[in-house]
């Protein structure tokens, strides 16, 4: 008698080493080594967890609105961080300009009245030819 189809693919597999079956449940790892890891929540598992349509309906149409929010909140921390640049970019130079005032009246610049120099050719930049 023929062997069936079935029991001649078995054949087959046991002969190439393949595993023909699943493991047997005693050899599966018990429950509590499984569960060890689990840590149940704070307070214990909630009794029932009720279903709330008003609110299920906020959050689902809330989305643009959370998004313009958080666009308006990147917008502001862009613009106070330009502020920030400007505010650190002007208090250097004013410390450049106090340097340069204080080396130039070191050296004896200035001519001790605070006044600057006329300028050349007299009053409102008046040429020699003109006068």
């Amino acid at each position: 008698m023929a062997k069936s189809k079935k029991k001649a693919k078995d054949d087959d597999d046991k002969d190439r080493g393949r595993r023909t079956h699943k493991p047997t449940p005693s050899k599966s790892r018990p429950l509590e080594k499984k569960l060890r890891h689990f840590v149940p929540p704070p307070g214990g598992r909630p009794a029932l967890v009720a279903y709330d349509a008003a609110a299920h309906r906020a959050y689902v149409t809330g989305f643009r609105a959370r998004a313009a929010g958080r666009r308006a909140t990147a917008a502001a921390a862009v613009a106070e961080a330009a502020k920030k640049e400007r505010r650190t970019a002007r208090s250097e130079k004013r410390a450049v300009v106090a340097k340069v005032r204080d080396t130039f009246l070191a050296a004896g610049g200035g001519g001790g009245g605070g006044t600057p120099p006329p300028p050349p050719g007299g009053p409102r930049g008046a040429t020699p030819t003109d006068a």
